[in-house]
């Protein structure tokens, strides 16, 4: 999946809060070189948009270009350290530890209301389901979580999450089956992929991918939610 930092932060720039006076914050978990952030402010709706860095090194180079970072794990996030109307959380989940307390974390840093904007893989994806071992997503301990659709769901419904809208969006699911048969000859093949790859034919692949778009069966999710209480 190509990121495309304004495309996704579409989705919340509108905060359904009549009592901002000052413009919404964002609030960025896992700011790393500041590139969302960036992107955030340039859209020119947010009073004030920071990030959290548990890097030392990254996060002094966020504050270096005059952003605000808090020089934390999300883990250790406290009530009083923000009260942000928006949080994005890109392509971090699957590495925490605990996805529960890393989102309980965020919560706190949220009003109510708040939206959280959030992508990560999951299990039910295409490619995934279709390689599992030989999946370069199932990389512990770099990749420790990696839950279904539906685990997501009920993740973000127990961390005290209203779910406004899941969807998988991912791009690449049957390039990445593709091109893993083409280095890897000895992994077994699914026949049907086969077909697919006999026909080369690209106009059938983009359908494909798109079936897989409009299923929530690609391995990239994309999770809108808001904090309840």
């Amino acid at each position: 999946m190509m990121f495309r930092p304004r495309a996704q932060l579409a989705l919340i720039i509108s905060v359904r809060n009549n009592d901002i006076n000052t413009g919404p914050v964002l609030v960025d978990v896992g700011s790393g070189y500041g590139m969302l952030l960036d992107e955030a402010q340039a859209t020119g709706q947010f009073a004030d948009v920071v990030g959290i860095e548990p890097n030392k090194e990254f996060a002094s180079l966020c504050i270096q270009r005059g952003f605000k970072v808090i020089n934390k794990y999300a883990e250790d996030l406290q009530s009083d350290d923000i009260s942000a109307h928006v949080a994005t959380c890109f392509e971090v989940l699957e590495h925490v530890y605990s996805p529960y307390k890393f989102l309980t974390s965020i919560r706190k840093g949220l009003c109510v209301g708040g939206r959280l904007l959030l992508t990560t893989l999951t299990a039910t994806g295409f490619d995934i389901q279709v390689l599992w071992e030989d999946s370069k997503s199932i990389t512990p301990p770099h990749h420790l979580n990696i839950m279904s659709v539906d685990g997501i769901r009920c993740l973000m419904e127990r961390s005290g999450y209203r779910v406004i809208k899941i969807e998988t969006p991912g791009e690449l699911d049957l390039d990445i089956v593709v091109n893993t048969y083409r280095e890897s000859e000895g992994i077994q093949r699914s026949r049907f992929v086969n077909l697919l790859m006999s026909q080369d034919n690209d106009q059938i692949n983009d359908a494909f991918q798109r079936f897989l778009q409009q299923n929530l069966l690609s391995s990239h999710i994309r999770v809108v939610a808001e904090r309840v209480n």
